[in-house]
Parts: structure tokens; C-alpha cells; sequence
């Protein structure tokens, strides 16, 4: 019997382990998939069953298979998993300077000349990087990977490397 506790800690490697021996259906050939020793893998599965309350497989003679509260659990976790796998991807895209979103406020002064240059050298650099621009009477320009365009907090800064900053200033002032 499996004790029912929410207090029980499971990381989402013991879910993604979880998943990799529910297909395998077997927990040596589950380990070697995931490279890891099969009491580390058996420490998951308690892990797992423990946070559920419920054995989640019938341990059979030549392996495991997964019972009615394991194919549920199943389910979750793999859903749980491709998610949480969608959501560190879509960060990542967010905060890199070369593919995410820019967003630029900027002085009404700077509108018609230095804007277009520093988004023409910087879309050079990064061709797959999106712009929000907004102009605004306040001398700050943010960059920011902020989703709201009424958020008032401190903006994070986009580190370029020193390249892509020589090429924007040789860019503006015409030296190749």
C-alpha cells in the first residue's frame, strides 16, 4: 500500500522518468534509456506513486504494466511534460537577443533617424528578432522581454556581444 501524502517532493525529471518507464515497460531497459542507474529510476517511481497515493503498475515477471491509475497518471504527466518543455522553449526565445521580442521605447526626436538605423543594423545581425516599439516623451529607452505593454517594471538588459555592438556603430556611421 502506497501512502497518500502531498507532502511528498516530486521534480519533474521523476515525471519525465515516469513516462520513459511507462513506454518501456520494463525498469533496466528504462534506466539504460535514460542513462541513469536503476535505483535512482525505482527512487522516481516511489517518488511518483507516493505524490499519487497508488501504485501506478503490476509488477509482472518480465516487466511492468501500467494499471488503471498509471495510464491516467500517464496522461497527465506526458501532457505536464510536453508543456512545461513548450513553456522553457518559448522563454528561451523570449530572452534571446537574435530571436525574440524587442521592445523599444524611444524619444519622438530619434523617430525618423536613429530608430530605423538601429533596427535595419540590428535585424542584420538577428534577422529573427520581432520589434515593439513605442514612443514615448520620457528620454529612457527600454529593452525589455516584458509581455505587457503597460508593465512599469525595471527593464532586463539584452547583453549584445562586443561584434554585434562594432557592427551597429559601424553601421550607423557608414563604415562597413
Amino acid at each position: 500500500m502506497i501512502r497518500k501524502s502531498y507532502d511528498v517532493r516530486m521534480h519533474v525529471d521523476d515525471l519525465r522518468r515516469f513516462v520513459t518507464l511507462a513506454r518501456a515497460e520494463h525498469l533496466t531497459a528504462a534506466a539504460d534509456e535514460l542513462g541513469i542507474p536503476q535505483p535512482s529510476l525505482s527512487r522516481s517511481l516511489r517518488r511518483v506513486e507516493e505524490a499519487f497515493g497508488a501504485r501506478l503498475f503490476e509488477r509482472e515477471h518480465r516487466g511492468l504494466r501500467l494499471n488503471p491509475h498509471g495510464r491516467l497518471v500517464l496522461a497527465a504527466a506526458a501532457d505536464a511534460t510536453t508543456a512545461l518543455d513548450a513553456a522553457r522553449e518559448q522563454i528561451a526565445q523570449l530572452d534571446d537577443p537574435e530571436s525574440g521580442t524587442v521592445r523599444l521605447a524611444f524619444l519622438h526626436s530619434v523617430a525618423t533617424t536613429l530608430v530605423p538605423q538601429l533596427l535595419r543594423a540590428y535585424r542584420q545581425e538577428a534577422p529573427g528578432v520581432r520589434f515593439a516599439l513605442r514612443q514615448e516623451a520620457s528620454p529612457t529607452i527600454e529593452i525589455s522581454s516584458s509581455s505587457s505593454s503597460t508593465a512599469r517594471r525595471p527593464s532586463r538588459t539584452i547583453r549584445w556581444s562586443s561584434a554585434m555592438r562594432i557592427r551597429m556603430v559601424r553601421g550607423f556611421i557608414g563604415k562597413p
